[in-house]
């Protein structure tokens, strides 16, 4: 006989009913508190925006998802999982690893089960999430963020590590930090290079200690215009140049991979390479390539005089763990923008020494080592002249000091030499390179009885600098164009009457006539004599003016000029003057 089944109280179904809706309810509760589906569309569409390089769209929606995990106290995967796209973001986007480290390690502390998106990340995340695990592990999350709520009963251990059997997991008390296991002396340290060639000099950097900031030294040629020299650098393993700007100071450009770098990353080597451009972006040489760089070593100890910039000290280690309250522990003390400034008191990172006073690098002259701004440019020089004579026929009107009535005639062409001649003038920048300005042109008083004693000229002139730099010493070449008032005297030979009429009183030299006017057949009543024949009143200037400044203030002057007048007596004439060159 089969027994039958007992039917169970009404009171206990109540109680089971009531149950299982206090527990649904509270399940439903903690699923909607700690997963918002606006959070998972924002994560999902930043992904895309992403993949499709719009880097701002992405950073701009992951905030937002950010946000409302802050605002409806969401923690647990959701946040995690937007901090680690975070990171991917500002490091596959924005080259910025420093960043995309510290999200990694805020969402490790807000789930350690996260991991990275395998369709969105790369070999380089992955070594830098590993890094990002590995500190959370060993730091705990003190400052950074919550630890993960993966289960009530987990730990820190639970999560980032399994504890030896039979062992109690327990929450991490953070310690005092403990210094890293010591690195041997860097291996595999190449012998270094020195690379020299039209543009720059440059000697690689082959090893550094540990957490010791990294110097790098370039000089550039003086005559090649440089404007900017950068450093670009990567740790091993990465597939991301960063890039380090050159500041120009002392004897050449120079800058340092500092702490804020080192105490992130604590690489275990780095590669390099440098690169020097001109005002317009384009390259004009290389040290290393992105293909074949430099490699930095790094240990504990390294096997020679550790690498300092020239008239430097090296700079001290760097603190590895700056306390909460000072989070600028490391930073050098320098100068600040408009600050005053030494070679013992420098200019901060992206800053250069112009006179004293900090100011952006990139108002500080590029070229020769001690540079400085464009200033007014004068000149006084003298030289000679010679000039394209054509043919054609002179009389006494032509050359005052002709005794003969009778024309005279050149039948070719020639060279002619000019009157000596002085300049002076003066040059104002209006940009580093080009000038404006104006000069005078006199020639030296002389056969005066006859001739002007100045014939002057005044020239409006344009310079624009194609050879050195705006430095304290050293060559400059300036190309030169000019337009202006200009006469030229240039040196005639011709026969003229050996014996004349005296002259009677009241009479002057414009009257003097020859004695006999057969004397073209009496050979002994001919005499060799010279003429000045003017060229103007207008001309066209080309050339080049040179200076070699000795001081900041005073240099030689060398200049080679073309004049081109017109229209009386057309001529092409060629000036060679050397003087005092000045500025101010």
């Amino acid at each position: 006989m089969t027994r039958p089944l007992l039917k169970p109280p009404l009171t206990f179904k109540i109680f089971l009913y009531a149950a299982t809706f206090c527990l649904g309810t509270m399940f439903s509760t903690l699923v909607s508190a700690q997963s918002n589906p606006d959070v998972i569309q924002k994560n999902s569409d930043a992904m895309d925006a992403y993949a499709n390089l719009e880097i701002e769209t992405a950073l701009r929606l992951l905030k937002e998802a950010e946000q409302i995990c802050i605002d409806n106290n969401i923690s647990g995967p959701q946040m995690a999982r937007t901090l680690v796209n975070r990171g991917v973001v500002e490091m596959g986007g924005n080259g910025d690893n420093a960043v995309a480290m510290e999200y990694f390690k805020k969402a490790l502390c807000h789930d350690s089960a996260v991991m990275l998106d395998p369709l969105n990340s790369t070999p380089e995340m992955a070594d830098l999430f590993s890094g990002a695990h590995a500190q959370v592990k060993s730091q705990g999350c003190d400052g950074i963020g919550p630890a993960s709520e993966a289960g009530a009963d987990s730990s820190m251990d639970d999560l980032l590590g399994t504890p030896p059997v039979g062992t109690t997991p327990v929450a991490p008390v953070p310690e005092p930090p403990t210094s890293q296991p010591e690195r041997p002396v860097a291996s595999g340290v190449s012998q270094p290079v020195e690379v020299v060639n039209d543009v720059l000099r440059h000697t690689s950097v082959t090893e550094q200690k540990r957490m010791v900031p990294i110097p790098f030294y370039v000089v550039t040629n003086s005559d090649v215009d440089v404007a900017s020299v950068v450093t670009f650098y990567r740790t091993v393993g990465e597939r991301i140049f960063q890039q380090l700007p050159l500041v120009q100071k002392g004897d050449g450009w120079s800058a340092y991979i500092e702490c804020d770098v080192l105490t992130t990353l604590d690489p275990s080597a780095i590669e390099y390479y440098i690169a020097v451009t001109d005002e317009s972006g384009q390259l004009l040489a290389t040290a290393g390539s992105e293909a074949q760089p430099f490699t930095i070593q790094i240990g504990h100890s390294i096997s020679s005089e550790p690498p300092s910039v020239p008239g430097e000290a090296p700079l001290p280690a760097c603190q590895e763990d700056c306390p909460p309250w000072n989070p600028d522990c490391n930073a050098r003390n320098c100068g600040k923008y408009a600050e005053l400034c030494s070679d013992d008191e420098p200019c901060c990172s992206g800053m250069a020494c112009v006179d004293g006073v900090c100011e952006e690098a990139g108002s500080q002259p590029k070229g020769k080592p001690g540079a400085m701004t464009a200033r007014v440019r004068l000149f006084v020089n003298g030289g000679v002249g010679l000039g394209l004579v054509p043919k054609e026929e002179y009389t006494a009107d032509d050359f005052p000091n002709k005794r003969s009535v009778a024309a005279i005639g050149s039948d070719n062409p020639g060279i002619g030499f000019s009157k000596l001649h002085f300049r002076v003038g003066a040059m104002i920048p209006l940009t580093e390179k080009l000038e404006v300005g104006a000069n005078f042109r006199g020639d030296l008083p002389l056969f005066a009885e006859f001739y002007d004693a100045l014939v002057p000229s005044i020239i409006a002139n344009v310079a624009y600098r194609i050879a050195g730099s705006n430095a304290e010493s050293g060559f400059q070449m300036y190309g030169v164009a000019g337009f202006g008032w200009v006469q030229i005297m240039h040196r005639i030979p011709f026969k003229d009457c050996k014996s004349w009429i005296e002259l009677k009183p009241g009479e002057s030299a414009e009257d003097v006539v020859c004695k006999y006017d057969n004397w073209k057949d009496i050979s002994n009543e001919q005499v060799e004599t010279t003429g000045f024949r003017r060229a103007g009143y207008l001309g066209v200037e080309l050339g080049f003016d040179m200076n070699y400044w000795f001081t900041r203030n005073v240099g030689l002057n060398v200049g080679t000029i073309f004049d081109i007048t017109f229209p009386k007596n057309f001529t092409i004439n060629l000036d060679l003057q050397m003087g005092l060159a000045l500025r101010f």
